[in-house]
This record gives structure tokens, sequence and C-alpha cells, in this order.
């Protein structure tokens, strides 16, 4: 082997090392928090910042910011049975990373399921004549059991916003903290 080969053949050699050790530092931003597995068992939350990844390892990245879903519009029957039109508007956020990755494998579709399920159980569990004249208080309940529901999967609902048509009209209502102005 001349000099020239074998400088050729250090040079490749170095070139994979460099592109195989970038391809194991992650960059997290301040918005998200990363779940560190390795052979499929958790090892450790990661925080903002530069990471350097076992190639054993596999890192899921949580955005932790504020998120809306939409819903609807949805018919849902009422107590007796009859139609009441929903459509819903709700804000969340992940509180446990963690818990955000192990217990649902897909979230965003976990979040719809759940805010559907909730709904349609405040709704259909009052007669029709009780739900516009009481429609805040089925926002809260909707609300409650998306709390409920939310706390296995590390996810905090902060707003549900419920618009509800019914027979005798239309209205809206919300669930959650105060408008800070």
């Amino acid at each position: 082997m001349s000099g020239v080969d074998f400088a050729i053949a250090v040079l490749l050699l170095l070139g994979v090392m460099v592109h195989v050790l970038a391809r194991q530092i992650r960059i997290l931003k301040p918005c998200e928090q990363g779940v560190l597995i390795r052979f499929g068992a958790f090892q450790r939350l990661l925080n903002p910042g530069f990471h350097f990844i076992s190639p054993f390892s596999r890192l899921y990245r949580v955005d932790l910011r504020p998120k809306s879903e939409h819903i609807g519009p949805v018919t849902v029957p009422s107590h007796e049975g009859s139609p009441i039109t929903v459509t819903c508007h709700v804000e969340y956020r992940v509180t446990d990373a963690k818990k955000s990755v192990f217990e649902t494998p897909d979230l965003a579709e976990g979040v719809r399921s759940m805010i559907q399920e909730s709904v349609s159980l405040a709704v259909s569990a009052r007669p029709a004549a009780e739900i516009l004249p009481k429609g805040g208080s089925i926002a809260e309940a909707a609300r409650a059991g998306l709390a409920e529901r939310g706390t296995k999967l590390g996810l905090t609902f902060d707003v549900v916003r419920l618009t509800l048509t019914g027979p005798s009209g239309a209205a809206e209502f919300v669930a959650g903290p105060a408008p800070r102005g």
C-alpha cells in the first residue's frame, strides 16, 4: 500500500467515524422533552439541549407546547334519543412525556377518541330539554372526563368549548380557566 492509498484509507475511515458520531448527536428544542429508550426499555427523560445518544437507543421527541383539537360537528343522541349536534374545541398540553409515549401508540388519535367519548357521555346522560339550559355543566362534565382520562396519558386539558345545537336552538359553553386580560 502506497502513501497515497494509506492517506485515502485514513480519510475514508475518519469520514465514516465523523458521520457515525454526528448521527448520534441530538438537539432538543426548548419546547421539547425527550424520552430515551434502549432495547425497548425506558432509560430516562432528556431536557432541552445537546445530547449524545447511543446507537442502540431511540429518542422520542415530545412537544410540550399547548395544542388544540377540533371535533365536529357530530350528532349525539340525548338521553331519550333526540339528536344533538355537538362541535367541540379543546386546548390541552403534555405534562408527562414518558406517559405520552408509552401509554398510546398514537397520541393525537388517542386525544381525539377521548374527546369524542367524553363529550358523548356528557351529552347522552341528559334529556334534550335540559341540554341547552345546562350546557355549562355539560362542558364541565366533559372537561372532568377528559381530565380523568388525560392523567393516564400524561395530559392536562385546559379548556373545553362546546357548541350544542338541539331542537330548541343553539348555544356555546366554555369550561376552563377564566381568560386573562
